[in-house]
């Protein structure tokens, strides 16, 4: 099962740092796209892209994320969720 996802304000190399962080490894680098493995999952990053809000530039990263079962991609995706959430203050 694989699932694309869109991250808005986050950084390309923390989302790369956040997958570290749950056990993968960067595997390959090619052509600007960073592949990241794990037992249980794997993980497609694309370049970071930009837009502008209000005078400032919002990194926007697209990824793909894919379990080797139905149950390590709900794991893998909870977790990142966990990591790339943000609350206003």
């Amino acid at each position: 099962m694989m699932e694309e996802l869109e991250f808005r304000g986050i950084h390309r190399k923390d989302i790369i740092i956040y997958f570290q962080e749950m056990g993968g490894t960067v595997s390959e680098e090619r052509d600007d796209v960073t592949y990241v493995q794990h037992n249980d999952w794997k993980a497609e990053i694309q370049p970071e892209t930009s837009f502008e809000f209000m005078h400032s530039e919002i990194p926007v990263v697209k990824l793909s994320v894919e379990g080797a079962t139905a149950e390590a991609h709900q794991d893998v995706l909870k977790k990142l969720r966990l990591k790339t959430f943000r609350a206003g203050g």
